[in-house]
């Protein structure tokens, strides 16, 4: 994807996050700043963060969120040609996996689950 592809798509996912019109969302636009995003608004964002790695599931493509490349921004921003405008959030990188890893199984709901009463 380009830069306009990828904006396309983060401006109709933040569009239907913050419940904005597309042509509001602009470039330099800031999450909280300038388009009045809030806590909520962020855990809105994450649940369609989800929703796009269920879709690449679906296709049979690997995906995962990642915020640990975040403490190399700065070369990461050069490699990436991240224009300064653009906050980075997360890393989503999505392609076809070079292995079929087996599923992993499940602990017991009782031994990762507490009750409080």
């Amino acid at each position: 994807m380009n830069h306009e592809e990828i904006y396309k798509a983060m401006r109709s996912l933040v569009a239907d996050s913050l419940a904005l019109k597309e042509d509001e969302i602009q470039p330099q636009c800031r999450l909280t700043d300038d388009l009045g995003a809030d806590s909520l608004d962020f855990i809105d964002i994450i649940f369609a963060i989800e929703n796009l790695l269920l879709v690449a599931h679906e296709m049979r493509l690997g995906a995962s969120g990642m915020t640990g490349p975040l403490v190399a921004s700065d070369r990461i921003r050069e490699i990436l040609d991240i224009p300064p405008s653009w906050d980075i959030a997360a890393f989503i990188p999505v392609g076809f996996a070079a292995e079929e890893p087996p599923a992993t199984g499940r602990k017991p709901a009782g031994q990762v689950t507490r009750w409080i009463e």
